[in-house]
């Protein structure tokens, strides 16, 4: 399957998904997946698996916020990270 993208005015692609981060990353993808392998990616602490990955930031989410991070995939992994103030923004091209 293509990834979806959208053409700019330039002809270049435009990513689906532009993710902005309290501490100022902002990160580009084309789906929720992409977004979480790129964030483990940029972690100084990036774990074994993506998924182990996951359960270790939303436990260190949940002792620098007080939220609770509850996910099934990566879209609502995502949006429990705005919930909780971890992402500032998330711009769906």
């Amino acid at each position: 399957m293509m990834p979806e993208y959208l053409g700019d005015v330039k002809g270049g692609l435009l990513p689906l998904l532009t993710v902005h981060f309290i501490d100022g990353l902002t990160l580009t993808g084309e789906d929720w997946d992409e977004i979480i392998n790129r964030l483990r990616d940029s972690s100084w602490k990036p774990e074994d698996s993506v998924e182990q990955y996951m359960k270790e930031l939303a436990r260190r989410t949940e002792i620098q916020t007080g939220v609770k991070i509850d996910w099934q995939d990566s879209e609502e992994f995502v949006k429990e990270l705005k919930r909780a103030g971890i992402i500032t923004q998330i711009i769906q091209h």
